[in-house]
């Protein structure tokens, strides 16, 4: 689903944490602030754990890591750094893994989970992943059935919002 222009006018109007975050205007200083992170909290894989997560603080989703829809994408490996840095600058509250996770398979793809509270929200930031992140994007986990439905492993209770974007309440 696209958002028109009008939708993304009158979300960007009306929802404050999207305006201050995918929708703002001067992301320089988010961006400014990543490679600190980066380098600070991103354990290689090297020492099995492979996994970065943004601090509270950067993010006004942070509120909602623990209710509310989350986003999963899953990734080519050795992308971690690039996905981590667009979900970064735009403010998100996310965490990045790059061995084994629930909705991707650790030895050939990563995956991130993307905490995003609303309906409404989940719905404008995944047509912001999808625009920046697509090309990195790819087809995670999933369990394919004799009639042709496939069904995303992890919790069992995804949806797919787009093809290679799942998410669960």
């Amino acid at each position: 689903m696209q958002l028109t222009p009008d939708q993304h006018e009158r979300i960007s109007k009306t929802n404050p944490l999207l305006d201050a975050t995918i929708y703002s205007k001067d992301k320089s200083l988010r961006s400014a602030q990543f490679e600190a992170a980066w380098s600070s909290r991103w354990s290689s894989p090297d020492n099995k754990q492979g996994v970065f997560q943004s601090a509270e603080s950067e993010s006004p989703f942070a509120q909602y890591s623990s209710r509310g829809w989350k986003v999963h994408i899953v990734f080519e490996k050795g992308r971690e750094k690039e996905v981590a840095q667009f979900l970064f600058t735009n403010g998100l509250y996310f965490k990045v893994e790059s061995q084994v996770g629930t909705y991707f398979n650790g030895n050939k793809s990563s995956g991130s989970t993307i905490y995003i509270g609303s309906h409404d929200n989940m719905k404008a930031i995944t047509e912001e992943v999808e625009k920046g992140l697509g090309r990195y994007l790819v087809e995670g986990g999933v369990a394919r059935f004799a009639d042709g439905r496939t069904v995303a492993m992890g919790s069992g209770s995804d949806i797919q919002l787009k093809p290679k974007i799942t998410a669960r309440f």
